[in-house]
């Protein structure tokens, strides 16, 4: 799917993304009958390639990269991870943390930078995509 940077801007990704979802939440729930494989089937996201600042907004986490908890995998702050690059110094961020700092940005929207969570992940609200894999 493309579309222009101002109309993301104007009219948000839920808005953007909306038909592709509808159509998404469809494979996911109903079967599709490929005749080539003589079998029906059922569909999801598995992955979303993207570059790291829409991969951010597409996930609900901040935009900008010079403040707060920058990171979408371990919530780190940028000047402990410009430092600190080895394997296994993060912890990385679990199905309910991002839940919960969610559910609490939602409900104070002064929370976001605290947490580098501005919302939820416009692909995890109708359909079983998971922006965090890790319990």
């Amino acid at each position: 799917m493309l579309c222009k940077v101002s109309t993301v801007q104007e009219k948000g990704y839920h808005k953007v993304l909306n038909p592709l979802i509808q159509d998404l939440v469809s494979l996911e729930e109903n079967e599709v009958h490929v005749e080539k494989l003589g079998a029906s089937i059922k569909g999801t996201v598995l992955y979303v390639a993207a570059e790291n600042l829409v991969a951010h907004a597409l996930a609900g986490f901040q935009e900008s990269l010079t403040v707060g908890k920058i990171c979408r995998f371990t919530a780190s702050q940028e000047e402990i991870q410009t430092k600190n690059v080895s394997s296994g110094f993060y912890t990385l961020r679990t199905i309910a943390a991002y839940d919960g700092h969610v559910k609490e940005v939602v409900q104070d929207p002064a929370k976001a930078s605290h947490y580098g969570v501005k919302g939820g992940c416009v692909l995890s609200e109708n359909l079983t995509f998971m922006i965090i894999w890790k319990e």
